[in-house]
């Protein structure tokens, strides 16, 4: 014997079954046809390279400092300034030796700054070539360049002062001395190409300065390999993915040739809606009633026998009558000498 449920709820829970089924089977396809992939870096060969810049400032006899020299980080007094020493210091250290080859210049760049805001320009620039363009080659595992350059800070002071009194440009004036550094190194897997680029930078034509710029540079890297392999295929997945499969077919056939949907009918619906508007009147008789037919009145629809509880305040009795197909609901007021009645009869229901 075939179960029975509301036709929408069995086409419902059917199409979900069927979308499930779908589903889990494109999963389950997909976990075993593409199990996925790992990937690993390998570093192959591995660099760092470091540029730095030291200086020292050289004093003019004075009436203030005893001392020949002045370290890093003052302020410097300019009239008490001879020329300032600066080092650069390049070093390239590989893991294993290769052709380390490449090029360096050094370029003082003196310009005439203007601040308009918080926008900043250029208004004239001049470069001097302090160390013109030197290569270097070596097979080795490392390299490391020393580089000496002394700055006459009033060669390029008078310069700028030339320039102030030829443009009647009054703006402040800076020099940044760049050391461009260029390395490219041949490795057994493969061509590295790298740059640094640490500067100084100083004001010019003022009665005292500070030094500042990116005085170190440092940066480290690798040639790398990646290596990609195909990950085991994941069972937990595969279980999951099967037992939906067997669950959502089982429930399939069970809902195809096991169940038989029907559409509720009219009477179902009208006895559902007379619960629902008016369940708070109505009480359930569990005896026969005694009804006499010469005071008995039976109205039209439910609405007509509500409104006449209404008016004389009772309440609305019902009881199942009937047997099998021709079983109904009854429902009934009764007042002193009268009694209303309504009788809702069934119709078949249709299976789906």
């Amino acid at each position: 014997m075939k179960e029975k449920i509301n036709h929408k709820l069995r086409v419902f829970l059917i199409a979900l079954s069927a979308v499930l089924l779908i589903t889990f089977s494109t999963f389950l396809f997909c976990t075993w046809k593409y199990p996925g992939t790992v990937e690993e870096k390998i570093t192959k060969y591995q660099y760092t390279q470091k540029a730095n810049v030291d200086y020292e400032v050289v004093l003019k006899p004075n009436i203030v400092y005893d001392e020949k020299t002045l370290d890093m980080g003052q302020v410097y007094v300019t009239n008490f300034v001879d020329h300032i020493n600066t080092t650069v210091n390049y070093k390239f250290s590989g893991d294993r030796e290769a052709n380390i080859k490449g090029n360096y210049s050094v370029i003082a760049k003196v310009q005439a700054i203007q601040k308009e805001g918080k926008d900043v320009k250029i208004a004239w620039s001049k470069d001097f070539v302090l160390v013109p363009l030197k290569t270097f080659n070596v097979e080795n595992k490392e390299i490391n360049l020393n580089e000496q350059i002394p700055i006459n800070l009033n060669t390029y002071a008078k310069f700028a002062e030339r320039v102030k009194k030829t443009t009647g440009i009054m703006s402040n004036i800076i020099m940044t001395i760049d050391w461009d550094i260029k390395a490219e190194v041949e490795t057994d897997e493969g061509v590295i190409k790298e740059e640094l680029s640490p500067n100084l930078v100083l004001p010019l034509g003022t009665n005292s300065f500070e030094i500042e710029g990116e005085l170190t540079k440092e940066k480290e890297g690798a040639i790398e390999e990646v290596l990609r392999s195909t990950v085991p295929m994941n069972m937990n997945k595969v279980g999951f993915f099967g037992a939906g499969i067997g669950i959502s077919i089982i429930t399939l056939v069970f809902l195809i040739f096991f169940v038989k949907g029907y559409a509720p009918t009219f009477y179902e619906k009208e006895v559902k809606q007379i619960f629902k508007k008016h369940g708070e009147k109505l009480v359930a008789l569990d005896n026969e009633i005694t009804i006499n037919q010469e005071g008995l009145i039976s109205v039209k629809s439910i609405e007509d026998l509500v409104r006449i509880a209404d008016e004389i305040c009772k309440p609305i009795y019902y009881k199942n009558v009937g047997k099998n197909d021709k079983k109904g609901l009854s429902y009934y007021v009764i007042s002193d000498s009268r009694m209303f009645s309504f009788k809702l009869k069934p119709t078949n229901s249709i299976n789906c």
